[in-house]
């Protein structure tokens, strides 16, 4: 394929085309018409006008000719053109829509997102609210009667305060987490350790299951990966006091090199994970969500009376 410098300019091969159809007919014309006429007729001046007219009527011809077909061929040149500016104003014109679409359905999913969370931290504050009314009214209750146990049988008195002892530190952490989910802001600025402490102190309170923290406290993440992992945890602790029977929960929070693993085991029951119990949907779905949010990988392993597992891992890089 011809380079476009190699192209001969427009003008130049049709004034090329005009010197040599001129350039033919002077040195041609007069040899090949005496063939065909007498001498005298050739030398009549009306005959040598009807050649010049005839030379230009024939260049005139080829030139109308050459340009039709470059009219053309411009014409050609200038609706693909316009064709083309046509699709180009139709596509950056749905392309505008398509932004403005866009941006109202962004605003749309960023405003549903806020408001879903507003709900679910509202829902979150009144269960707290209410586990905080129920722990205290149980904890004056025992109180109350360790003074006719004290009487009575003394040697229940330990026991019993033990149990005073988990109800208070259970209301105490109820207390606190009532007032991070009141200040949303007080979630993003406390560390992860911190609230997963927090979280077991708070579950030991309802349910007298201390759950074993295993944890490196110098991971640092970033807020929302830090928020996402407190909210997954506290989520499966749901799950766990909910369905599980369990006895045991262990939390691991670890990190592999460039990878941040957290994983909540607990013994109780399980089940088969492609026939989930009725109620753990919702729960689960909640987790899952909040992962891919973070891009991390989630994974659920559960078998009947085998307990379950929740790993949740997030890379670095």
């Amino acid at each position: 394929m011809p380079s476009k410098n190699s192209v001969i300019p427009f003008e130049i091969w049709l004034s090329g085309i005009y010197i040599i159809v001129g350039l033919t007919w002077i040195f041609t014309s007069d040899n090949f018409l005496q063939l065909f006429i007498s001498k005298s007729v050739y030398e009549l001046s009306i005959f040598q006008t009807l050649k010049g007219t005839l030379f230009v009527f024939v260049t005139g011809g080829a030139f109308w000719l050459v340009l039709r077909n470059k009219r053309i061929e411009l014409e050609q040149i200038n609706e693909t053109l316009r064709l083309v500016n046509e699709k180009l104003k139709n596509d950056i014109a749905e392309r505008e829509r398509t932004e403005k679409e866009l941006e109202a359905i962004s605003q749309q999913i960023e405003q549903r997102v806020a408001e879903g969370r507003e709900e679910e931290r509202q829902h979150l504050a009144r269960e707290l609210h209410d586990a905080v009314t129920q722990t205290l009214f149980s904890a004056s209750i025992m109180a109350a009667s360790l003074v006719v146990i004290y009487n009575k049988k003394p040697e229940q008195v330990p026991d019993g305060l033990l149990k005073l002892q988990q109800l208070t530190r259970g209301a105490i952490a109820d207390m606190r987490m009532l007032l991070l989910e009141l200040r949303p802001k007080a979630i993003e600025q406390t560390n992860l350790p911190q609230l997963l402490k927090q979280l077991c102190d708070s579950y030991v309170g309802r349910h007298g299951i201390m759950p074993e923290l295993t944890m490196d406290e110098r991971i640092i993440l970033p807020v929302a990966v830090r928020h996402a992992f407190y909210r997954i945890a506290q989520e499966a602790l749901n799950n766990i006091a909910k369905h599980a029977k369990a006895t045991k929960i262990h939390i691991v929070l670890e990190k592999n090199q460039s990878t941040v693993m957290l994983k909540i085991h607990d013994n109780g029951i399980g089940f088969d994970v492609n026939r989930m119990p009725s109620g753990t949907h919702f729960g689960l779905k909640i987790m899952q969500e909040r992962a891919q949010d973070l891009k991390a990988v989630f994974h659920l392993k559960s078998h009947p009376a085998q307990g379950t597992s929740v790993y949740v891992a997030w890379d670095i890089i």
